[in-house]
């Protein structure tokens, strides 16, 4: 399934969350093969915020694909998925390493 966090429907995605309490919801119940985020979701909580969570609950995608347009903001993300296995393949597309 494809899951888009985000506060506006820029993606195609099977799910699309504008929340993070919708996103955490989904990223809880259901299986995801590619995460679309955006730092920039509807609420107090970003999208850096929904990692977190989803990492300390062990259910990080293995596909994780960053959308916004701000550099800072995926450099933000970016810092945070490597620094949890995840590979780059670019600026924006990050995948888990597992050993």
């Amino acid at each position: 399934m494809r899951v888009l966090i985000a506060s506006d429907t820029r993606l195609d995605a099977d799910v699309v969350c504008t929340s993070s309490r919708e996103a955490k919801k989904v990223i809880n119940e259901e299986h995801i093969t590619t995460l679309f985020l955006s730092q920039k979701i509807n609420g107090r909580e970003r999208g850096i915020d929904v990692l977190h969570w989803a990492e300390s609950k062990g259910l990080l995608p293995g596909r994780i694909v960053l959308i916004d347009s701000s550099l800072a903001d995926c450099n933000e993300l970016g810092m945070f998925l490597r620094a949890k296995r995840f590979r780059g393949l670019d600026a924006r597309t990050f995948i888990r390493i597992v050993h």
